[in-house]
């Protein structure tokens, strides 16, 4: 009698996982040829196509837009930094979503604080873009 009923409930679970898998099957099935879900990433407005073939893509040049919890603002020269300033000694900070700043304003960013630490006389340049490797950052 026993074994009767543990049959009966490894069929009924086997009878749900399958019913489960098949209905999210169809629903994926469906949703793609409906084309009302899409597979591909949509990256936030910030970024655009690279000429060079290396970087692929870059950050927009002067944009002000929400995008990663905060608003991202470029120079004309598609950094995350205010305009250079002709006259103070520039220097450039390299790397990848830390350096950016994800998810941070654009005064709580790896560069801007160290530029509050080191005072007036120095400007950094916050060159860093989310997704970049050592060789597109250089």
């Amino acid at each position: 009698m026993m074994k009767l009923n543990t049959a009966r409930w490894a069929g009924n679970i086997a009878l749900l996982f399958t019913s489960m898998l098949g209905t999210i099957g169809v629903l994926e099935i469906g949703l793609r040829v409906t084309g009302l879900s899409d597979a591909r990433p949509t990256p936030p407005p910030i970024y655009q196509e690279s000429i060079d073939p290396q970087i692929s893509y870059e950050l927009k040049q002067t944009i002000s837009v929400k995008a990663f919890r905060n608003t991202i603002t470029t120079n004309r020269f598609g950094f995350r930094s205010p305009e250079i300033i002709v006259d103070k000694p520039l220097i450039a900070v390299l790397g990848d979503s830390i350096t950016f700043g994800y998810g941070v304003a654009n005064e709580e960013t790896l560069p801007r604080r160290i530029e509050a630490y080191l005072g007036s006389g120095y400007q950094l340049l916050n060159t860093g873009v989310p997704g970049y490797t050592l060789g597109q950052e250089a």
